[in-house]
């Protein structure tokens, strides 16, 4: 069998130009879709008109929310699911928790993941599949139902009104350019200065510093999440049901309580897995204590 490649030649271009323009549906087609595009053109009405909106069964959960240009599909998934919760136990109409708040985290855990097995793998060879799959994708959008669990019971949540979508939670496409930008680069430095024969000390302190940048630019782009903040809520009839002052942590505890249940991600592997495996401690930046562990797992988290 002839393996050579075979070029695109001159006479099977003019044959398919031929066979184009002797098909009028082809010339229709053509004017149709560069005026109009592809996806309005391809429009069926009838199929529109089957495609109900309205089914037997539905969950009253309040208003629609909207993702936008994110990966944060999870995020809203989990946060409607809590939000159908609390409407439900204070009959309210409708009620929507922020997906900036949890996005905030997730930046800033995910960098610190990165940061700190970015020192863990410093030995490794940059070209090896490891740290290529590290340096891949940072801080991509994708997560899933442990991570979203981790998120939350650490940091709370808050009502949309107390950290709204900014313009950048709306596309995140900048935010998460310039975030992996600056942690491949950081990463870049981390490896050198290893090389240069500095200890795990000094590396500690340049992931801090790095960590404080990491901070800035999510901060710049969504803004600082609340601390404290006022909850004001009334239900179907106008009838004061919850109001107050609370913390992101007391209002999750108070409007809703996470399974029980243990996951591997909640403790840290050997090697990277996930995000929520790593979580920054209260205190302060997280720290690593495996300096040097050899190199097993190099699964990622979904997108």
């Amino acid at each position: 069998m002839d393996t050579e490649m075979k070029q695109v030649g001159f006479d099977d271009i003019a044959a398919a130009r031929a066979g184009f323009g002797a098909d009028r549906a082809n010339v229709v087609a053509k004017n149709a879709v560069t005026s109009q595009g592809l996806r309005a053109v391809a429009r069926v009405p009838e199929a529109a008109a089957r495609n109900t909106t309205t089914f037997d069964v539905e969950v009253k959960q309040g208003d629609r929310t909207n993702q936008r240009h994110s990966g944060r599909c999870w995020m809203f998934a989990s946060l409607n699911t809590m939000r159908f919760r609390v409407i439900r136990r204070y009959d309210l109409k409708t009620f929507e928790l922020s997906q900036a708040y949890p996005l905030f985290w997730d930046k800033i855990e995910k960098s610190n993941w990165f940061l700190e097995n970015i020192i863990d793998t410093a030995d490794e060879p940059l070209s090896g599949r490891l740290v290529s799959f590290l340096l891949s994708d940072p801080v991509g959008d994708g997560g899933q139902w442990d991570m979203f669990r981790a998120l939350v019971k650490k940091y709370g949540v808050v009502p949309s009104e107390a950290m709204p979508d900014t313009a950048c939670c709306k596309d995140t496409t900048d935010l998460d350019r310039y975030l992996t930008r600056y942690l491949r680069g950081a990463a870049k430095r981390l490896r050198e200065t290893h090389a240069a024969g500095a200890g795990g000390d000094d590396l500690e302190a340049m992931k801090r510093e790095m960590m404080g940048e990491v901070y800035r630019l999510v901060a710049t782009c969504l803004g600082e999440p609340p601390e404290t903040f006022d909850v004001h809520l009334r239900d179907k009839d106008d009838k004061l049901v919850l109001s107050g002052g609370y913390t992101p942590q007391r209002f999750f505890s108070r409007s809703w309580t996470c399974p029980s249940t243990t996951s591997s991600r909640s403790s840290r592997p050997p090697r990277p897995t996930s995000p929520s495996s790593t979580p920054i401690p209260s205190t302060g930046w997280a720290t690593s204590s495996r300096r040097g562990a050899s190199s097993t797992s190099t699964s990622s988290p979904s997108a």
